[in-house]
């Protein structure tokens, strides 16, 4: 009675409940009962999802808005595994709808769509780990590696069909292949952490995902087939279905504190134009405009005391002066302030 009551529109639930209680009032409380339960429910579910959606929406906006804003070549690539994940919300907000709505009747399409989000996301956190390898100087981007993805998600893909409209036991093959290009995405991250500390923001946001996902997605793994269940939420549902919009959510909280820092940087620092410069260079010294041409070209400071002939504490002092000068504190805002690439 209560996955009947649930497919019901609200119209028709109203009715029935209507006739029960002048013929039968003790059912009539028992079933009302119930059905406030899913209905509680599956609104718990639409909320969170619906937040969820919201929140990767407006990091999603504010990551386009930042990446022609700051000078961080990665910071493009966060979009990617966004716009799969919010594809992914809408399409389990519908299935989740449709499954009560038409418990009988088979939505292959929109499972063919999700996925291929799955398999898109995959991809994406396997280009983003080797272009964030490249621009970070720890090795170049290996082209190859990224057409050998590629190559496999175009073929997961249409296995994903095939095995979808055919034989669907076999789908079980499609979901570990997709779970392991994921990790082997976020095990790279992290190893990005072990061979450079200056990590750029948007590398150090990436990483941070993978972090989360790492942990996350075992226990979502281990979790599906032993038939775990989250609590207040809809028991019928995978485990997988139920996690992901709690999992978008805590993925999205480095992805906003990225945007608020990146807020923060396009406010207080922008690019200066070329005769304000030129202006602020005549407040240096010599040696204070010697120091300058080094940093940006991205020089260390024992490389720029090797250079000048001079101790690393007299360089540490002259870039102090420097950005007290420009009215800065890092050296990322003074390639803001020169317009060009950081280092």
């Amino acid at each position: 009675m209560v996955y009947c009551f649930s497919s019901r529109t609200g119209a028709e639930a109203f009715i029935f409940l209507f006739i029960l209680k002048i013929v039968a009032p003790e059912k009539e409380a028992n079933i009302s009962r119930k059905y406030d339960i899913m209905f509680f429910v599956d609104t718990l579910f639409y909320l969170i999802s619906l937040f969820s959606f919201a929140f990767g929406l407006l990091n999603l906006g504010g990551i386009f808005f930042l990446k022609n804003q700051l000078h961080d070549r990665g910071t493009w690539t966060l979009t990617l595994p966004l716009m799969p994940l919010l594809l992914i919300t809408v399409l389990l907000i519908i299935e989740y709808y449709l499954e009560y709505r038409y418990p009988v009747r088979a939505f292959t399409s929109i499972v063919v769509l999700l996925e291929w989000s799955r398999i898109a996301i995959a991809f994406s956190w396997n280009f983003i780990t080797y272009y964030h390898y490249d621009i970070n100087d720890v090795e170049r981007m290996r082209k190859k590696a990224v057409y050998i993805t590629a190559a496999i998600s175009i073929f997961l893909c249409a296995l994903s069909v095939l095995f979808l409209y055919n034989i669907p036991a076999y789908m079980p093959i499609i979901h570990i292949s997709v779970i392991l290009l994921l990790y082997h995405a976020g095990i790279r991250a992290v190893l990005i952490l072990r061979k450079k500390k200056n990590l750029l923001p948007s590398t150090r946001t990436g990483v941070a995902v993978a972090v989360i996902s790492l942990i996350i997605y075992p226990a979502i793994g281990i979790g599906d087939p032993l038939g775990w269940r989250l609590p207040l939420l809809n028991p019928g549902m995978s485990l997988w279905v139920q996690s992901h919009p709690i999992y978008f959510t805590i993925i999205n909280i480095p992805f906003v504190l990225f945007v608020i820092r990146g807020l923060k940087t396009t406010r207080k620092i922008y690019p200066m134009p070329k005769q304000e410069l030129e202006q602020m260079k005549l407040k240096l010294s010599t040696r204070e405009k010697e120091v300058l041409d080094l940093l940006l070209q991205g020089l260390s400071y024992q490389r720029i005391a090797e250079i000048l002939f001079i101790s690393l504490p007299t360089v540490k002092t002259h870039i102090q002066h420097i950005y007290y000068k420009f009215e800065i504190k890092r050296r990322e805002e003074l390639f803001i302030k020169f317009g060009r690439e950081s280092h």
